[in-house]
C-alpha cells in the first residue's frame, strides 16, 4: 500500500496541533480550579475535616517491613468514634508468622483532612482522609516501621 506522506504529514500535524490545544485548555482549567479551592479566604470554601470525618468501621489492608523482623502484611477493622478515639481488631503475618490482636488509640484530624493515630502500643501514624472520610490512606511514623495502609468505610 502506498502512503501519500504529504497528507499523512498534514492530518499528523493537525493531530499534534488538536492535541496541544486540548492540552492547554484542559490544564488551565485544572489549574484555575486547584488554585480556587486553596484559597482560604474564599467564603465558599469547604470548611474542611474533623475528627466526626472518621467515624464508623473501617477495613484495614496494610503492608511493609519492620525492620528487625522482616516483611508484613496486616488486615482488620479500626473503629473510630468520631470523638478521637479508636479501636482496632487486626490479624498479622510478619516474616510467616501470624498473630491477632486487639488495639486501641486516639487520633487527631486537622482542617486540611491530615490525620494522626497514636496507638495505645505507642506506634503512631500518619495520613490523609480522602473522599469526604470514605477511605484514609495511612503510612507508619514509627521507628524501625516501614508501613502503609489503606482504610476504607465498610458499608458504603
Amino acid at each position: 500500500m502506498q502512503r501519500n506522506w504529504k497528507t499523512f504529514a498534514t492530518i499528523t500535524g493537525l493531530t499534534v496541533a488538536l492535541a496541544t490545544v486540548a492540552a492547554t485548555v484542559f490544564s488551565s482549567v485544572a489549574t484555575t480550579r486547584a488554585v480556587a479551592q486553596v484559597r482560604a479566604d474564599d467564603p465558599s470554601a469547604s470548611t474542611g475535616c474533623s475528627v466526626a470525618t472518621v467515624k464508623g468501621r473501617y477495613g484495614i489492608l496494610g503492608s511493609g517491613t519492620i525492620n528487625e523482623f522482616g516483611p508484613m502484611t496486616v488486615v482488620g477493622i479500626l473503629t473510630p468514634d468520631g470523638t478521637g478515639n479508636f479501636v482496632e481488631d487486626y490479624s498479622e503475618n510478619v516474616s510467616g508468622t501470624t498473630n491477632a490482636g486487639s488495639n486501641s488509640g486516639t487520633y487527631t484530624v486537622n482542617a486540611n483532612c491530615t490525620v494522626t493515630l497514636t496507638f495505645s502500643n505507642s506506634q503512631t501514624a500518619a495520613g490523609v482522609i480522602v473522599s469526604k472520610g470514605a477511605e484514609v490512606d495511612l503510612m507508619s511514623t514509627t521507628t524501625g516501621v516501614v508501613e502503609t495502609e489503606v482504610m476504607k468505610k465498610i458499608g458504603l
